[in-house]
C-alpha cells in the first residue's frame, strides 16, 4: 500500500529514556497507513532535521537528538511542535580513509553488498 499523506503534524512532549540521555517523542500516528511502511528505518524530516521512525514496545519513537534539543532550546517535558515528511534523499556516508584501509585489509569485516552475499541456500 502506498503512502496516503506525505505531510503531518503533531504536538508532543520531549521524554527521556530511563538511565540514558537518548531523548525521544511519541509518534501518535498510524505510521504504516500514513506512510505506507512500518516505520522501522523510515527516513524523515523532523522540523528540519532528518530521523527516523522506529517501533519500540507497541508505539513509534522518533529519537531527538541532544543537539537538535540544544538547537531548539527544548528539554525533556518540554513540549514540541513536530512536523513529519517523507524525506526521500539519499542517504550518502563516506568512509573515512583509516578505516577504508582497515576494510580492505579485512574485507569479510565490510558489510557485504548484494554481489557478495552468499545466496546459497541450505
Amino acid at each position: 500500500m502506498g503512502a496516503l499523506l506525505v505531510q503531518h503534524a503533531f504536538q508532543a512532549v520531549i521524554k527521556v529514556h530511563p538511565g540514558m540521555d537518548a531523548a525521544y517523542v511519541e509518534v501518535p500516528l498510524a505510521v504504516e497507513i500514513i506512510f505506507g511502511s512500518c516505520g522501522f528505518g523510515l527516513d524523515l524530516t523532523v522540523n528540519y532535521h532528518r530521523g527516523s521512525i522506529v517501533p519500540m514496545g507497541g508505539c513509534y519513537l522518533l529519537g531527538v537528538a541532544k543537539a537538535i534539543r540544544r538547537q531548539l532550546g527544548k528539554g525533556p517535558g518540554d513540549m514540541v511542535t513536530v512536523s513529519v515528511e517523507l524525506d526521500e534523499a539519499p542517504r550518502e556516508v563516506e568512509i573515512p580513509a583509516d578505516m577504508a584501509a582497515i576494510l580492505r585489509q579485512n574485507p569479510e569485516a565490510a558489510f557485504p553488498t548484494p554481489s557478495k552475499r552468499n545466496t546459497a541456500s541450505g
